[in-house]
C-alpha cells in the first residue's frame, strides 16, 4: 500500500466524517466508520480535489463490487489500492 496516498484517503474521510476513533487501513468505511451513501459521495469530491482527478460512483461501485463483497462496504486499504492504480 502507497503510505502517501493512504494519508490523503485519511484527509479526505476525515474531511468527510467527524472520527473519534482510530482509523486503519482495515477501517470500513460503513461498518466501522460509519459513512452513509451520502458521504461517500462527499468523499469522492474530496478525492477528486485532492488527487487531480475524475472520479464517478460508477467507478468506484464496479471496483467495489470487483471485490465480490456481500455488502457494499469496503476498507480503507482497499480505497487507497484503488486510487494508487487510478493515478498512476
Amino acid at each position: 500500500m502507497n503510505a502517501d496516498v493512504y494519508e490523503k484517503v485519511c484527509k479526505c474521510v476525515r474531511s468527510v466524517r467527524t472520527i473519534n476513533s482510530e482509523i486503519t487501513p482495515a477501517s470500513l468505511m460503513m461498518k466501522d466508520l460509519h459513512c452513509e451513501s451520502i458521504d461517500v459521495i462527499d468523499l469522492i469530491y474530496f478525492l477528486e480535489n485532492e488527487f487531480s482527478i475524475g472520479l464517478t460512483i460508477r467507478e468506484l461501485n464496479a471496483y467495489v463490487d470487483s471485490l465480490k463483497n456481500s455488502t457494499w462496504d469496503f476498507s480503507l486499504g482497499q480505497l487507497t489500492d484503488f486510487l494508487t492504480l487510478r493515478t498512476k
